[in-house]
């Protein structure tokens, strides 16, 4: 209807034109009339055709654009609702595989989304709750739901907490939940949506365990008191052990006294001219008496420190002098056997502050093994005060400890296996008594051995002792990482090789 109207209207408008300037046009030509008639009515069909001509066509391509553009538009709107369709399919696919239950409600509260997930959880399936009012809602829960689907509206999110939500068989089940809420574009409540996590194992887990975590604290509490029973018990036993020791030790070292008491006497003369057999019989009563003192006297000491009645008395001293003393305590077995025996002393006095009985006990038992265990070759002592603690090395080219013997050598009564030499035998007590003594001084006695090469013991103590001080595991250990072994070492393979 339009387009006849503009093609009336421009027909119109063409003939006015023609009508009121062709008789001037003509004229201007100088066209006579009989011509001027039949070109005006000719003239007149030929424009009239041509302005025709001229707006169909413009009308057309106008209209071949507009189909263009909305073809375009068709297409572009097609392949927009192609990806509207596949994020859809996206979209249900993964609320359809989510490994939790997701439930969805409009802004009236009713279910529109329950996914697979959710109809395990909670047994119904979809099409008995999608349109219906939320079935999970305990009955004393649902005021509290009800204020929570209304916070919604303010655009709360309610972050995961525990919560208790109905199944079908009327079963109440614990899950973790959150919520939040669905908007439109301009900003209006349009629904929510909650995600549920089942947690009913979890919990129970939790409650096995925090069972077993009681028993268990039961069963921890019973032991300690089986434990401080059976320690009790083992204090008096090692109590009762050691009274024992020293009672019969007393009892043992009056008549021992005696003994090596008139054999000395007798081996002197004093009774009188002796047999060569008579001499050496009383010779071997002598010696033997002597040897059982010693075992007596190391078995009082090691009773003592177990049970606590050995007392540190720390005095001040110089150490050089009981270096020195002790070394020459054992010259003359030295130079029997051909031992260089010598000591290095860093310092020409080192006034130190411990129990000097102890230290000097310590230090003997020390020197006389490495004199003892050394058949030739040197023994050296090197003394030095090493930052808060005394430090004595002993070292020796002996017979050397197996390192498989080396943790037990320690131990009470147990002896290295260094040689099958009988004069190897001793009481198995010294280095046991050594250490302890070194302990209570605040130290430690630490050895680095090799069979055929030699040892080295490396006696440690607090240089000014202070009850419940101790000198630290490293400024001990550290006097083993010199190398007195591996030159010894060396040494033995440079006299071979000669």
């Amino acid at each position: 209807m339009k387009s006849a109207a503009r093609v009336a209207v421009l027909y119109s408008v063409i003939a006015m034109v023609w009508i009121l300037s062709s008789d001037t046009l003509f004229g201007v030509l100088g066209l006579t009339a009989p011509l001027y008639q039949s070109l005006k009515g000719f003239g007149f069909v030929l424009v009239t055709a041509l302005a025709l001509f001229s707006g169909l066509a413009v009308r057309e391509r106008r209209l071949h654009l507009a189909q263009a553009e909305r073809t375009e538009a068709m297409v572009s709107l097609s392949a927009r609702e192609r990806e509207l369709g596949q994020s859809a399919a996206r979209l249900q696919a993964l609320i359809d595989s989510a490994p939790i239950a997701i439930v969805g409600v409009d802004q009236n509260g009713t279910v529109d989304t329950w996914n697979p997930e959710a109809e395990r959880l909670f047994g119904w399936v979809a099409q008995e709750v999608v349109g219906a009012f939320n079935p999970l809602v305990p009955v004393d829960q649902r005021e509290e739901f009800a204020q929570m689907y209304a916070s919604l509206h303010s655009g709360r999110v309610v972050h995961p907490e525990r919560t208790k939500r109905l199944r079908k068989d009327g079963a109440k089940i614990e899950v973790l939940f959150t919520t939040a809420a669905f908007r439109s574009p301009e900003g209006q409540f349009e629904g929510g949506v909650a995600l549920y996590v089942d947690i009913s194992s979890q919990l129970e887990a939790e409650r096995e365990l925090e069972e077993h975590h009681s028993r268990l604290e039961e069963l921890v509490e019973e032991r300690t008191d089986e434990l401080h029973l059976a320690n009790e018990r083992l204090e008096r036993a090692t109590q009762i052990k050691s009274e024992f020791l020293a009672n019969m030790s007393h009892e043992l070292r009056t008549p021992l006294n005696s003994i090596i008491g008139f054999s000395g006497a007798l081996l002197q003369g004093l009774g009188g001219p002796l047999a060569k057999e008579q001499e050496k019989q009383l010779t071997m009563v002598y010696r033997a008496g002597k040897h059982l003192l010693e075992l007596i006297n190391d078995i009082l000491d090691l009773s003592k420190i177990e049970a606590g009645k050995l007392d540190v008395v720390p005095v001040t001293f110089d150490l050089c002098e009981m270096v020195q003393t002790a070394v020459e305590s054992f010259r003359i077995a030295a130079d029997e056997k051909g031992i260089k025996l010598d000591a290095t002393i860093g310092a020409e006095s080192m006034s130190v502050y411990t129990d000097r009985t102890k230290l000097n006990q310590i230090l003997l038992n020390i020197v006389g093994n490495a004199v003892n265990f050394t058949d030739a070759g040197v023994v050296h002592v090197f003394a030095e005060i090493d930052g808060p603690a005394v430090c004595i090395d002993v070292s020796d080219s002996g017979v050397g400890i197996g390192r498989e013997d080396q943790p037990q050598i320690f131990d009470q009564f147990i002896q290295a296996n260094r040689t099958a030499d009988e004069r190897l035998k001793g009481t198995g007590l010294g280095l046991a008594i050594s250490r302890r003594l070194a302990r209570m001084l605040g130290g430690d006695i630490l050895v680095r051995s090799e069979v055929g090469v030699g040892s080295l013991f490396s006696i440690c103590i607090l240089a000014a002792y202070k009850e419940g001080v101790r000198v630290s595991g490293h400024s001990v250990a550290k006097r083993l990482s010199g190398g007195y072994i591996r030159r010894e070492r060396e040494n033995k393979r440079a006299k071979e090789a000669d």
